[in-house]
């Protein structure tokens, strides 16, 4: 029967294992969430955020996210970043690095060049590096309850990067008090642009 396949089962086990691991998430506020935010809510300048594989495509995500909820949100390879483009960094931004197991990737040398401009620095991992020390914040995920394919493959921890970090554009959005309209004026196209237009009476 069409959805009972071998194969279907196999996926929904692995769903099944990403809902758990996401409702249990849920129980408590990672360490680290309000200074976050409120970080984010204070700054004059930019949020650059940044990540290395799996990490890096939710930091992308993440980046356009913040645009939409009212902040400026700029993603940059963490491989451009400490070859040069680390100058687009200044004392009044934010660096967000993005990343599950915070080793290796050019990240400690990342966090010495942000540190040396001057600019505030936030990490959100599951683990507190020691060259993360001197970071303004530090956001704590707890994996514990990831099933990660192979235990290793970035599936479930994905997720659960993906859910906080929507849970702290929620909070921005609101704090910000983003509105329709101005959602529009920055995104006129494709179906949120037209969804909202529609809305508007245009």
């Amino acid at each position: 029967m069409e959805g009972k396949s071998r194969f279907w089962l196999i996926g929904v086990r692995q769903m099944r294992g990403h809902i758990a691991a996401l409702q249990s998430a849920m129980l408590s506020a990672p360490r680290g969430f309000d200074r976050a935010v409120c970080t984010i809510l204070g700054l004059k300048g930019k949020v650059f955020v940044t990540g290395v594989g799996t990490s890096g495509c939710i930091a992308r995500r993440f980046a356009h996210l913040l645009c939409c909820c009212g902040v400026s949100g700029v993603f940059v390879e963490t491989s451009a970043l400490i070859n040069g483009s680390a100058g687009c960094l200044s004392k009044a931004d934010l660096l967000f690095i993005i990343t599950k197991s915070a080793k290796g990737n050019g990240l400690e040398d990342l966090s010495n060049v942000a540190r040396a401009i001057g600019c505030k620095i936030a990490i959100q991992s599951g683990i507190r590096p020691a060259w993360a020390r001197a970071s303004d914040v530090i956001l704590e995920v707890d994996y514990s309850q990831s099933k990660d394919l192979l235990g290793q493959i970035a599936t479930t921890s994905s997720l659960i990067n993906a859910a906080i970090c929507d849970c702290i554009c929620a909070t921005v959005l609101q704090e910000k008090g983003q509105t329709d309209e101005k959602l529009l004026s920055i995104h006129p196209e494709g179906g949120v642009g037209a969804t909202l237009r529609l809305k508007k009476g245009n």
